[in-house]
């Protein structure tokens, strides 16, 4: 049994209207071919699905169980009760992958380093410039420090991963 590879595309995020749940709209590709548009209002409750061929619940539901099937379970954090994959939790996976690495993006306009010692990530109130970058590098201050916008950019976000 081969595992569906899920992709976003498309993806609108509406952070006003997030309450209890993300306000979102994103394409859902399922081996490179448009399989529905997933969304979500923003006020709790599960994702909407609309297929690309309406009342088309058999595929949904296969595809449902190849999730099942080929996906890691996860434990729930209230109960410790183990969650079956399904398209909902791949999807709001994705979709937290995705604005997680956009807050990252965004935050590493400013210089950001970790102390020596410390699993915290500070930043710096100015730009993440090549010549800002050098002076932090020089400067007495940061000689125990990692600065984050020196590093690979999978090894920065890897930092800033561990540091939540």
């Amino acid at each position: 049994m081969k595992k569906p590879i899920i992709t976003l595309k498309n993806i609108k995020h509406a952070v006003f209207s997030s309450q209890e749940t993300e306000c979102f709209q994103a394409s859902v590709y399922v081996n490179s071919k448009l399989f529905c548009i997933a969304s979500n209002a923003g006020r709790g409750g599960c994702n909407d699905y609309a297929m690309k061929q309406p009342n088309n619940s058999w595929e949904f539901n296969e595809l449902n169980r190849l999730i099942s099937d080929t996906y890691p379970s996860s434990k729930s954090p209230f109960t410790g009760e183990t969650i079956e994959a399904d398209l909902e939790s791949v999807v709001n996976e994705l979709l937290d992958d995705h604005l997680n690495a956009k807050h990252f993006k965004k935050i590493m306009r400013n210089i950001l380093f970790v102390e020596k010692g410390n699993k915290a990530i500070y930043s710096l109130a100015m730009k993440a410039t090549a010549e800002n970058i050098e002076a932090c590098k020089a400067s007495k201050r940061f000689s125990e420090s990692i600065i984050l916008n020196d590093l690979p950019t999978d090894e920065a976000r890897a930092y800033y991963e561990n540091s939540k």
